[in-house]
């Protein structure tokens, strides 16, 4: 059963299923379309220095992570702008 958790405003996880997807390419790939099927708006925008892939859902930039060894999830990071959140708390 697929499912999106939310754990916070900066972070959220998708489960796409119990058996393991060994390759990160092809969890990212099949992670977006599942995103992309439940009517979000997704775009791969490249990798950061470290390799660490960089995804835009709604209009919001993500890092993109596998979790866990034994499963079909995948985790995703808000980059936070730092410009952005220092005027939000002044």
């Amino acid at each position: 059963m697929e499912e999106i958790n939310s754990y916070n405003e900066n972070c959220f996880e998708v489960f796409l299923g119990e058996k393991m997807i060994g390759d990160v390419t092809d969890l990212l790939i099949r992670t977006i379309q599942y995103l992309k099927k439940i009517g979000k708006m997704v775009k791969l925008s490249g990798v950061d220095e470290k390799n660490m892939p960089m995804v835009e859902v709604d209009g919001e930039m993500y890092y993109f992570k596998k979790v866990g060894e034994h499963s079909e999830r995948a985790r995703f990071i808000r980059l936070v702008d730092e410009e952005k959140e220092l005027e939000k708390n002044k």
